[in-house]
């Protein structure tokens, strides 16, 4: 069973897309159905035309609220997909638009486009870099680098100590990371 929910994960958009499909080709055999069964029962009595039409109308009006949540399914997987711009300057400009627009406050807006803090890692490549280019004193690269890892270990006991808030930091940041890991 996990096998095939892992598979459904990974490729939700795809299998999003073919039910979609799937039900838009249902949906159009019960019309064409239900059409048909109408005009075959054009000579009937009103109740013996509403006995005949009424299971068909039900079953397209099921399946094209199913095809609903599956466009609306669809067009939120694909929303999440898309690659906003990370860049500082998009960051100040929606945090000039929060400032005006409740909306855009409400949502977050310029941490959503704000590039990512760099990790500790990044920031001690950059430092080996300046060092190796010779930016960077040896004393000054080790005392750089040595706060860095202080400032990291602090990071982590603070958001550590056992507290709600705590784990739900540690539960945020490893959240982060698997992202981006996976690439997103």
């Amino acid at each position: 069973m996990t096998g095939v929910v892992g598979w459904v994960r990974r490729h939700h958009v795809g299998v999003l897309a073919v039910s979609l499909l799937v039900v838009t080709a249902l949906l159009v055999g019960v019309l064409g159905i239900g059409t048909l069964v109408a005009l075959a029962s054009l000579t009937a009595p009103l109740d013996a035309l509403a006995d005949a039409v009424l299971p068909w109308a039900v079953a397209a009006l099921l399946l094209a609220a199913l095809a609903l949540c599956l466009v609306a399914a669809l067009a939120w997987a694909l929303v999440r997909r898309l690659s906003l711009p990370k860049s500082q300057r998009a960051a100040d400009l929606a945090a000039r638009i929060e400032r005006h627009n409740h909306w855009a406050r409400s949502v977050g807006l310029s941490a959503f486009v704000a590039p990512p803090r760099p990790t500790t890692d990044d920031r001690i490549d950059d430092l080996t870099r300046r060092y190796v280019d010779g930016d960077l004193s040896e004393a000054e690269f080790e005392r750089r680098v040595g706060s860095l890892v202080d400032d990291e270990d602090r990071d982590r006991m603070r958001g550590s100590r056992g507290t709600r808030v705590g784990r739900e930091h540690d539960e945020r940041r490893r959240g982060r990371e698997r992202e981006r890991a996976r690439g997103r």
